[in-house]
This record gives C-alpha cells, structure tokens and sequence, in this order.
C-alpha cells in the first residue's frame, strides 16, 4: 500500500511525524524516523529547546545544519555578536537563510535581519509565526520597521502579540497608529493604557 503513495508526499508527513516527535522529545522515535527521512524542511528553531540527546541524533543524520543550530542559539539568548560572527565565518543556502530568520527576529537586532534579508531570506508580515517571533523581541525599533517599510497591518497582529512588542514601554506613535485604526471603525479615541 505504501508504495501506492508517491514519495514526497510519504516524505512530507515523515517529516512532520519527525517534528512532533522532536516537540515530544521521544528520542527512540527520532531516531527510527531519521532513518527513513532526511528532514529537509524541519524547522532548526524546533532543536533550540531540544534535549541534547535530540539535538545530537539530528546533527549526525545532518551536520550541515550546525552552524545554523548555534546561530539560532545565540539569537535566543541575545548574543547577536555571536550571530553575526556565525553569518559571516559560514556559507548557508537559501533554505538555511529562511529558516534562521526567524531566531534573528526574536533577537530583535535590526542590523541582523536586514542582512539575513540582504543574503536572500524573505519576511513575511502575513506569517504569524514570524510576527509572533519579532514580538518576543520586545524591540519597538523592530515593530516600527515592520509597519513603516515592510507594510505590516497591525490591524491583523493580536493584542497579546502587540503588547509583547510594547511591554516596556507605549510611544506615541504606535498610539496614534491605533486610535487612528479605532476611530475610522467608529470607536472612541483610547486616551490612556
């Protein structure tokens, strides 16, 4: 019957079998599935809070995707010098690029994503997951540059999404952004939050 099922698409639900494994953390299972597919859209930002045992198991199937693991790493914990070593000491593919963009979001380092961008990778204000991504930043610089030159609607972001990008601190400008939005749907002017 399996061979009834054309290969990519055998190898596509492999693949998020192998995801949800990796989110489970069932390592017996990893391996097996390592062993039938060669996980070729496996997000690395899965590995990031993955046990060592995991993270080890994938990295032998595919060592090619180390330096893209330890970039993603040092974005998580802020350490964009780091990163931007990485960038500039290896050679990444396209698919790599894509897939590390979302890590240097979170970093909230601008000067970092504009060169991810620079070197092919494309940001997707339409993607929740991106977006949700450049929120854990906290990085109002970030949310502006997403509005002002990547055309971000804020209307589709979720409050719990905006307020990330704005637990600090309210500037003004993204006040007046939403009372605008507010007041040309018929609501009142938030005057204080």
């Amino acid at each position: 019957m399996e061979s009834d099922i054309p290969r990519y698409i055998l190898e596509h639900s492999l693949e998020e079998d192998l995801e949800l494994a990796i989110l489970e953390r069932n390592l017996k299972k990893v391996r097996r599935l390592l062993n039938e597919v060669r996980p070729k859209s496996l997000h690395i930002s899965r590995l990031v809070s993955s046990p060592y045992e995991i993270v080890r198991e994938v990295l032998n199937h595919d060592p090619d995707r180390a330096p893209s693991l330890l970039f993603c790493l040092a974005c998580e914990r802020r350490n964009t010098q780091l990163a931007k070593w990485i960038l500039k000491n290896y050679t990444f593919n396209s698919a790599q690029i894509q897939e590390m963009l979302p890590a240097a979001l979170s970093s909230g380092d601008l000067k970092l994503i504009k060169t991810l961008e620079s070197m092919g990778a494309s940001l997707d204000t339409n993607s929740r997951f991106m977006i949700s991504k450049a929120s854990e930043s906290g990085s109002l610089e970030l949310l502006h540059y997403l509005v002002e030159e990547k055309g971000l609607d804020l209307e589709k972001v979720s409050l719990p999404v905006l307020s990330n990008f704005t637990r600090n601190h309210l500037k003004e400008w993204i006040m007046n952004y939403c009372n605008e939005i507010f007041q040309s749907k018929g609501h009142s002017k938030i005057r204080d939050l």
